[in-house]
């Protein structure tokens, strides 16, 4: 079923939307840049999305929209993101992820332990140095082309601490 007619099925406590980001993503950006022949195609993907957050808004007090760092950062029809990484929530990776988020509070993550919650910052995980210099995490480069659908589902995945996380804190709001 289409997104949109879902959102339309009934009252939402919550929202969580998870866009296809391929267009999107500062990773995508030698195919779909300004002056890439692609770049229709992104800005296609942009409108879309932000269409796809205003009626996830209007339908719900509690939404959050999930992606990657890519064209819709600077978007000023959405909220500033949230921007957090896996190894915030105990997973050792890196993946810069950000949340726009819509009545719901910021994600919480300790550095250190303190009186208030157990520290859940670990290490940013293994990293590969290519000889251009370039520098990645393993796990993504061990994954070198989106152009398998195995490789894009490992690419585009929610990391498990951060899913975790939406789910202990945000609980209160998908059960109201």
């Amino acid at each position: 079923m289409d997104v949109n007619e879902a959102i339309d099925l009934t009252d939402w406590n919550i929202i969580g939307l998870h866009p296809e980001c391929t267009k999107m993503t500062l990773s995508g950006n030698r195919h779909y840049a300004p002056g890439k022949p692609k770049y229709n195609e992104r800005m296609k993907a942009v409108e879309w999305t932000i269409n796809l957050w205003k009626k996830a808004t209007e339908k719900s007090d509690f939404v959050y929209m999930e992606n990657p760092m890519g064209a819709m950062n600077n978007d000023c029809r959405l909220p500033k993101p949230q921007i957090v990484q896996p190894y915030y929530f105990g997973d050792e990776a890196q993946k810069t992820t950000c949340l726009w988020l819509h009545g719901l509070p910021k994600l919480i993550h300790n550095q250190t332990d303190n009186l208030f919650g157990s520290k859940t910052h670990v290490g940013k995980g293994e990293m590969v140095v290519f000889k251009s210099g370039k520098v990645m995490p393993k796990w993504y480069a061990d994954t070198p082309s989106t152009k398998s659908e195995a490789n894009r589902t490992i690419r585009s995945k929610t990391f498990t601490g951060i899913a975790e996380a939406m789910a202990s804190q945000w609980a209160y709001y998908a059960c109201r």
